[in-house]
């Protein structure tokens, strides 16, 4: 979307990608921009700006249907874990919520923010934006697969535009699962690479992500579409994580080789691990919490060896995905490349977290 006058509805805009993404609707498109907030404790950086804040919840229809009023453009970006059901509830009342109330409200374009994930991806499959949605067993891929389904029913119905954006993996600042996340894994010593961090990356920077997700409420060609987006770069893990270690003094990082059957082993401990102590979270009888203590030991030893299972694909997975729809469609062109977005984040970095990260001020 673009230009005075248009109203924007952010979702999620207290988070990661909707905050930056409302941020610039704001700068940058003179956007009058409404956000809605779930917990009022994670609006703190959003609230710099002149978004309009709003209470809201996926879950929550009347919430919905009042944070729509006057919207042209709805960006559903919102993807945290119900407080009961977890994403699928999330990822499918809620979605079913926001779609209703988009078509109450005379939404003109809703844009709802998927993942790569939904593409359960295998090694030698090169993915793109025409690649199958296919169930991988985890409830956060799984959760956005129905979500997607219920996205692409509101467009054939005919009541409402509708674009889905797939990006891969955000990284740049106050990106947690592939920023933050790393530098104080190397900080504590617990980072691995999987391959030696040799596999592409198919990251994707903030800012390029934020550029397509506004294009996808501007562009009449989107309607109906899904795009897969990425830096469109053939950097690997190692480029991406490599200049966190050098900022951190870090010499040397171990590796997991994803072909050993000790890996994949591994990889299967740490998830039932985890399993198991997500299932003891919240409990406080006393013989319950022996059990998870002893639990959390037995998965915090396995996390120091192995990566789950999840990740030991993720990050072994070694084809470069095509973005070809969204060039041709959106016109999307990726202007930061690995060095330009790596000096962004690391500015950002020294100026957050450099107490905390123990940086000394240069």
């Amino acid at each position: 979307m673009s230009g005075q006058g248009k109203r924007a509805l952010v979702i999620g805009g207290t988070g990661f990608i909707g905050g930056r993404l409302a941020e610039r609707l704001i700068l940058e498109q003179q956007a009058a921009v409404r956000v809605t907030v779930r917990d009022w404790r994670k609006a703190v950086w959003i609230s710099r700006t002149s978004a309009e804040l709003v209470p809201g919840d996926v879950m929550d229809r009347d919430s919905m249907s009042a944070a729509m009023r006057d919207c042209d453009t709805v960006f559903h970006c919102a993807s945290s874990q119900a407080e009961s059901g977890g994403y699928m509830a999330t990822n499918r009342e809620g979605t079913t919520n926001v779609i209703a109330a988009c078509v109450a409200a005379g939404v003109r374009r809703l844009v709802y923010v998927s993942t790569v994930a939904v593409h359960a991806a295998k090694p030698g499959v090169r993915l793109s934006s025409r690649s199958p949605l296919l169930q991988s067993g985890r409830d956060y891929s799984d959760s956005k697969v129905v979500a997607e389904r219920l996205v692409d029913a509101a467009h054939e119905s005919g009541g409402l535009e509708t674009v889905i954006i797939r990006p891969t993996y955000v990284w740049g600042p106050r990106s947690s699962l592939f920023t933050t996340r790393q530098l104080r894994e190397m900080k504590a010593g617990t980072f691995k690479y999987v391959d030696a961090g040799l596999a592409i990356a198919n990251a994707v920077y903030i800012d390029n992500l934020v550029d397509a997700l506004v294009a996808s409420g501007a562009s009449s060609l989107a309607e109906g579409r899904r795009f897969l987006i990425t830096d469109g770069a053939a950097y690997t893990w190692r480029d991406l994580f490599e200049p966190y270690a050098r900022l951190l003094g870090i010499g040397a990082i171990p590796s997991v080789p994803s072909a050993f059957a000790s890996s994949r082993w591994g990889g299967r401990a740490v998830d039932h691990s985890g399993t198991a102590l997500g299932k003891l979270l919240g409990e406080r009888s006393i013989p319950v919490r022996a059990v998870r203590r002893a639990v959390k030991m037995t998965h915090d030893r396995l996390r120091k060896r192995f990566v789950d299972s999840w990740e030991l694909n993720k990050f072994a997975y070694n084809e470069l995905a095509d973005i070809e729809e969204a060039r041709r469609v959106l016109g999307y062109s990726p202007r930061h490349d690995l060095a330009s977005g790596m000096a962004e984040t690391i500015l950002w970095v020294r100026d957050q977290l450099g107490f905390e990260l123990g940086l000394e001020e240069t």
